[in-house]
């Protein structure tokens, strides 16, 4: 485990916060690769350019070190921490 939520506290409110980011992780998972099948040149951006408040909470997925993973490893590793 890479530890990503050691400073969250363990509460009711912010355990919702992480399975929600988790679902957004699902989605993204989900909706990028549609764009992939459209053959669009960043898949990712148009995602976020089609669905802008997506942005926002793949940034936060970012901030809590999940740069540079596939959406797939992402999520996977995203639910693995979300385990308290």
């Amino acid at each position: 485990m890479l530890n990503l939520f050691d400073d969250i506290p363990r509460t009711p409110g912010a355990y919702f916060k992480l399975l929600f980011y988790a679902a957004v992780s699902r989605l993204l998972r989900h909706v990028v690769p549609l764009f992939d099948a459209i053959n669009t040149a960043d898949s990712q951006n148009d995602a976020f350019t089609q669905f802008p408040f997506l942005a926002g909470y793949a940034n936060e997925l970012v901030t809590r070190g999940l740069e540079g993973f596939t959406l797939n490893k992402a999520e996977s590793i995203w639910l693995e921490e979300v385990k308290f």
